[in-house]
């Protein structure tokens, strides 16, 4: 979750948003993996961001190119990120 610092509505770190953890129930991540359908292929890597209104997930953008990945968030995603760039590409040959 990013939440903007006091007085400010940005949620990016630089100006001064923070990020955190959430765990999700399985019926929001089924209602955001929807949204990878209207992508034209599978991406390696894509992020669904959006808001919870009743809970209904409701998208915003579908992110297949995102600069800060937070992989350090998760000590075992670079591996799974690289496994899965390795396998798109070994797929792709």
């Amino acid at each position: 979750m990013a939440a903007p610092k006091d007085g400010d509505y940005r949620v990016q770190f630089q100006y001064g948003g923070t990020t955190s953890r959430v765990e999700v129930s399985d019926v929001l991540i089924a209602q955001g993996r929807v949204c990878f359908g209207a992508a034209p292929s599978l991406p390696v890597y894509a992020r669904v961001d959006g808001v919870v209104r009743e809970g209904q997930f409701l998208p915003m953008e579908l992110e297949a190119f995102e600069p800060l990945m937070f992989l350090a968030r998760e000590p075992a995603a670079p591996l799974r990120f690289a496994h899965a760039i390795a396998g798109r590409l070994a797929g792709s040959a």
